[in-house]
């Protein structure tokens, strides 16, 4: 940088300032992935695609929690869990809020994927509250859950007679209760308003219909600069790639009047000056080098990276087309799916233990009857994988011949779970008895009614020789200790 009179301009330590001039960017091919998301997609498969397994633990209300998983299939619990793990795995926090609607049970996820923010909190009693910010027809409000009530909150001008406030509230008016009166709502003095009173909750005062999950980092948290890293390979060969295709061009020439298109046909270097200087006009191509072998042994490493550091699998369909794969060899495949799930289970069991309490609350609720409360449940991850349907099928029933396995609870290993199902088999076996039996005895019955016939035997029997003494007499003797015997031979006179 020079000054006015053309004297360079100095910096503190004496040294000429330099001039930074901006002339462009020279573009480049980028390449961007989804492996964020095929990876969290994909463990929340495994983790939480079959929901989770409730036990029984107890023995004396075995009807009452064949009802109880009637109600979770009603609910869609199986649904609500898999769609809180799509949210942990995506963004590390959710909420599932289990209530009742008339004489059934819903459910609703609040996640940063529909736009909410979630702020938990506990009370003076160390009791759980959440608070929900989101937008309602375009004004922002707070859903309070606490234990034994909620609130709603909406943000709004501190003037009740606000044209504006009063033409939003004659709109969605019908949203809330028909009691609430907006003029006499509660007003905070940073302009919210309480919509109606404190409600009660549904259930019991010392749980939260509202259940907070979080998890300490994405599924491909601890892996995001290696997937980086990886990108920014792939955009190096699909720019040389490119340059492979328009080859860079350097043309020196007494004159250039004028230059082609560089993106159509690559970038092209000029250069310009007099005979004496350039000899003589000349084009060359700049060939790229080959980067084929390094890029191959590049990408792969950083592959390798992601999926291990993940903990993820990749298993293309052609792999296992034939469908003959044991289950032993589909676990070892899924081993690292396996063991992640393992883990993230760990994170989010004391939560899902909350969910299965509130679920037996309401339930009680609905049936009237208490008794739902008392039944103690145990609960277990289940960790989905590919698996070969029929050999799981015949692994059970060889259980349950051998004494090992009861047939109910076969039923259960094969995720087949359903109400009254042990009572139904017992009906259909006696049905099976019915026909087989009593409905053939009334046909011979009814037969000798109409056509007067004896009972006959089922079968023919043939006597034995021995039984019969006239063919007794009558057949030879044999004596089969003899050695080279003819059949005349045999006969042996009485």
């Amino acid at each position: 940088m020079t000054d006015a009179d053309g004297k360079p301009i100095l910096d503190k330590k004496g040294k000429p300032k330099k001039k930074k001039e901006f002339l462009g960017y020279q573009n480049m091919e980028t390449t961007r992935c989804t492996l964020q998301y095929r990876f969290a997609i994909a463990k929340a498969n495994h983790s939480a695609q079959k929901g989770f397994w409730i036990g029984n633990e107890t023995k004396e209300y075995k009807e009452e929690f064949a009802t109880l998983m009637s109600w979770r299939d009603t609910l869609g619990l199986r649904t609500a869990y898999f769609e809180v793990v799509l949210s942990l795995r995506q963004c590390c926090e959710a909420a599932l809020y289990q209530y009742m609607e008339g004489n059934t049970l819903q459910y609703k996820v609040f996640s940063p994927l529909y736009g909410d923010t979630l702020f938990p909190e506990y009370d003076e009693n160390h009791n759980p509250i959440l608070y929900r910010l989101y937008t309602l027809r375009g004004k922002r409000a707070v859903d309070i859950y606490a234990c034994g009530w909620t609130e709603t909150w909406i943000e709004s001008a501190i003037d009740a007679d606000n044209e504006k406030e009063l033409a939003w509230w004659q709109r969605y008016s019908g949203w809330f209760s028909k009691m609430v009166n907006w003029k006499q709502t509660t007003i905070s003095e940073d302009g919210w308003r309480r919509i109606g009173d404190r409600r009660k909750t549904q259930i019991a005062d010392h749980l939260n219909q509202v259940v907070y999950f979080r998890v300490p980092d994405l599924a491909t948290g601890a892996v995001e600069d290696e997937i980086k890293a990886w990108e920014r390979a792939m955009s190096y060969i699909a720019e040389s790639m490119k340059v492979s295709a328009f080859p860079d061009k350097l043309i020196k020439a007494t004159k250039i009047k004028s230059l082609p298109d560089a993106e159509a046909h690559g970038h092209i270097y000029a250069v310009e000056g007099d005979v004496e200087s350039l000899k003589a006009a000349d084009m060359k191509t700049i060939d790229p080098g080959d980067m084929s072998n390094i890029a191959t042994v590049n990408i792969k490493a950083k592959m390798d990276a992601i999926m291990h550091g993940s903990m993820s699998v990749i298993i293309e369909p052609e792999i296992l087309k034939s469908g003959a794969d044991s289950s032993s060899a589909l676990r070892l495949m899924f081993t690292s799916e396996i063991q992640d799930a393992e883990a993230f289970w760990v994170l989010v069991a004391p939560q899902v233990k909350r969910v299965v309490e509130v679920f037996k609350a309401l339930v009680a609720k609905i049936e009237g009857n208490g008794v739902y409360t008392k039944i103690r449940t145990s609960i277990e991850p289940i960790t989905w994988i590919p698996q070969n349907t029929a050999e799981l099928v015949d692994n059970t029933t060889k259980m349950v011949y051998a004494g090992m396995l009861a047939a109910e609870d076969g039923a259960s290993e094969c995720d087949l779970q359903y109400p009254d199902g042990a009572k139904t088999i017992a009906k259909e076996q006696e049905e099976k008895i019915y026909r087989e039996t009593y409905i053939k005895l009334k046909a011979e019955a009814q037969a000798r009614k109409d056509f007067g016939l004896e009972p006959t035997a089922n079968d023919v029997v043939v006597d034995k020789v021995d039984n019969n003494p006239v063919k007794k007499s009558a057949s030879p003797k044999v004596d089969n200790n003899a050695m080279n015997k003819g059949i005349a031979d045999d006969k042996v006179s009485q």
